[in-house]
């Protein structure tokens, strides 16, 4: 008993932090399956709480929604991983990772947000996208590239 209990108590100590948002529900949108040579998928969104929602406050800026406004369910292989939104307004990027991190990125000076997972992780990366102020739509783009040879990395 007593063992079982450290152990609980252990586990809740490990759980990664929540902002908030809950990858485990249903995402808004929809769920996008794909494995290593894919090349490129887009999605459109409308970013930042659905009517009737209350808005959370993203780490990196602008409002989101309880749930993700799309999972992808990635296989991974020989590409880094790119996930980004293009939108004419505002709007910021936050992704919940295959391993529990999440990672965000803000969208400033007419930038678009990005974020890169070099390697990339199998498995299941939630995806929300932010609005700062009125952005009424926006598109997310999950895309591969070929990881930098030996001699473009940067030295260790």
């Amino acid at each position: 008993m007593r063992l079982s209990l450290m152990l609980a108590a252990a586990a809740l100590l490990a759980a990664p932090p929540s902002y908030g948002q809950h990858f485990h529900l249903d995402p808004h949108n929809s769920a996008i399956f794909v494995i290593d040579g894919f090349g490129e998928r887009t999605l459109a969104v409308a970013p930042g709480p659905k009517d009737g929602e209350t808005p959370i406050e993203a780490v990196c800026g602008g409002e989101v929604s309880n749930a993700a406004d799309a999972h992808l369910f990635y296989t991974s292989g020989a590409h880094d991983l790119v996930i980004s939104v293009e939108s004419e307004a505002t709007v910021t990027l936050l992704v919940s990772t295959p391993d529990g991190r999440w990672r965000c990125s803000a969208g400033e000076d007419g930038a678009n947000p990005s974020v890169t997972f070099d390697p990339a992780r199998s498995g299941r990366y939630g995806i929300w996208v932010g609005a700062i102020g009125s952005a009424q739509s926006a598109t997310i783009q999950i895309q591969e590239r070929d990881p930098p040879s030996a001699d473009q990395r940067p030295p260790e």
